[in-house]
C-alpha cells in the first residue's frame, strides 16, 4: 500500500486551502487565502516577510491551526483532526526544509535513514530504504553541498517506511 493510499490521498487536490484566516496580536496575517495544488503539481509561495509564507507551509503540516476557513491535505480536513492523528498524519508526509537544512555531522544516506533511526528500524531496512532513495533519484553520489533540489536536500522529506 502507498503511503498516500494509508493516509486516505483520493486523487483530489493533495492541498487545498478554502478562505484561510490567521492572524496574532499584530494583525491578521491570512485573510481569506484559497489555492488548490494537485498531485504532481509545484506551486512557489513568493511574497515578503511577514506575508504569511512560512505560516501556510506551518497550516498545511498541521502544525498551527486556522482562525477560520478550512485546510485540507491528501483529502484530510486537518481542522477537524486530533492532535493524536495530525501526529501520525505527519509522520506519512515529509518536508523539505530551507536550504536543504540537513544534520552537517552527518553523511548524505545517515540523513536519508535518519528517520528510520527514530522509528528504531532494522539496520537492513535502512540499507535498503537508503538504497531506494538515491535509485529513485537516478543520481550518483550527492554531497551535502548539493543544490536545494538534489537527492541531498529532499533527504528530510522521504517518507517513514517504504511501502
Amino acid at each position: 500500500m502507498s503511503s498516500a493510499a494509508s493516509i486516505g490521498f483520493n486523487e483530489g487536490p493533495a492541498i487545498e486551502f478554502d478562505s484561510v484566516r490567521i492572524g496574532f496580536d499584530e494583525g491578521e496575517i491570512l485573510s481569506g487565502l484559497s489555492f488548490r495544488v494537485m498531485p504532481r503539481e509545484t506551486l512557489i509561495l513568493l511574497g515578503e516577510t511577514g506575508t504569511g509564507k512560512t505560516l501556510s507551509l506551518k497550516l498545511a503540516a498541521g502544525l498551527l491551526k486556522a482562525k477560520s476557513g478550512s485546510i485540507k491535505v491528501l483529502g484530510k480536513d486537518l481542522g477537524l483532526m486530533s492532535e493524536r492523528e495530525l501526529l501520525h498524519f505527519r509522520r506519512e508526509i515529509g518536508f523539505v526544509f530551507q536550504e536543504g537544512a540537513l544534520f552537517d555531522s552527518m553523511t548524505v544516506a545517515d540523513n536519508v535513514a535518519y528517520r528510520l533511526l527514530e522509528d528504531r528500524a532494522a539496520p537492513d531496512e535502512m540499507s535498503r530504504t537508503s538504497a531506494k532513495f538515491f535509485a529513485s533519484w537516478n543520481s550518483n553520489t550527492p554531497s551535502i553541498s548539493s543544490p536545494p533540489n538534489s537527492p541531498a536536500a529532499c533527504a528530510a522529506a522521504f517518507p517513514s517506511r517504504v511501502r
